[in-house]
């Protein structure tokens, strides 16, 4: 059990029928549930706990990650499946003929077919910021 914490999991300090402000706390993140599916979770007192981007993967405040493509950008002798990455994004935004791509753009939904030569251009979203576009350059012989 955490330092300060007593046998019931709290931090009320004294005797039974003193009042306190007490704090309950479950470290277990299964105890709240799947976060992806909640948006908020009451403890049953005035502490809450709401999913930020920090939770999936991405700095509170921050930018998305540049999208990275896999396969990497280069020249294959057969149409490639192409997958793009981008840490903790809730959208991914890309455009097959070079274009620089915007929330109106193809969005990505698991894997892109590149059937010929062709540039890949992405951008990653969170809470409505979009990532610098990530490009990959496919060359089909």
């Amino acid at each position: 059990m955490p330092k300060g914490l007593n046998n019931s999991g709290d931090f009320r300090s004294g005797t039974k029928g003193q009042t306190s402000t007490q704090v309950n706390w479950t470290p277990d993140p299964k105890e709240f549930g799947n976060p992806i599916n909640s948006s908020t979770k009451d403890f049953g007192n005035q502490v809450t706990w709401s999913p930020s981007p920090a939770h999936f993967g991405n700095k509170v405040g921050g930018t998305p990650a540049v999208p990275t493509f896999d396969p990497p950008a280069g020249t294959y002798h057969v149409p490639q499946v192409v997958h793009i990455i981008s840490d903790g994004a809730d959208a991914i935004y890309y455009t097959l003929d070079g274009t620089a791509p915007t929330t109106a753009s193809f969005l990505y939904q698991g894997s892109v077919f590149i059937p010929s030569s062709m540039t890949v251009k992405a951008i990653a979203v969170v809470n409505g910021v979009a990532s610098s576009a990530g490009t990959a350059a496919y060359v089909i012989s």
